[in-house]
C-alpha cells in the first residue's frame, strides 16, 4: 500500500494512502505528474483544512459520496444527505 506524504502551508505534515490522496484530483494530478516518492507541498492549503480534507477523503475512500439531487428537493440539509455527512458538514471551523 504506496502511502505519501503531504505538506500544508503552515507545515503540517500528513502521511496519507495514496487511495486516500487520489480521492482529490488536484493531488490525482500531481501524483501521477510527479510520482509520490516525493513530499507533496501545498502552498494554498493549511493543516485544519487539509486535515477535513483527508478525514472526507478517508471515510470515502472506497466509493463516492452520494449525489445530491438538484434542484434541492428538501429545506433540511439531514433530508437530503446520510447523517456522516450532516455531521461532518456541521462542524465548526477549526
Amino acid at each position: 500500500m504506496n502511502r505519501v506524504i503531504l505538506i500544508a502551508s503552515d507545515q503540517g505534515k500528513f502521511e496519507v494512502e495514496e487511495a486516500v490522496a487520489k480521492k482529490s484530483q488536484l493531488l490525482k494530478n500531481m501524483i501521477e505528474d510527479t510520482g509520490s516518492e516525493e513530499e507533496i507541498y501545498l502552498p494554498n492549503v493549511k493543516s485544519a483544512p487539509l486535515r477535513k480534507i483527508i478525514e472526507f477523503s478517508e471515510h470515502y475512500k472506497s466509493n463516492d459520496p452520494p449525489e445530491i439531487e438538484k434542484p434541492l428537493s428538501k429545506n433540511s440539509l439531514k433530508d437530503l444527505v446520510d447523517p456522516w455527512d450532516e455531521q461532518f458538514i456541521n462542524l465548526p471551523n477549526q
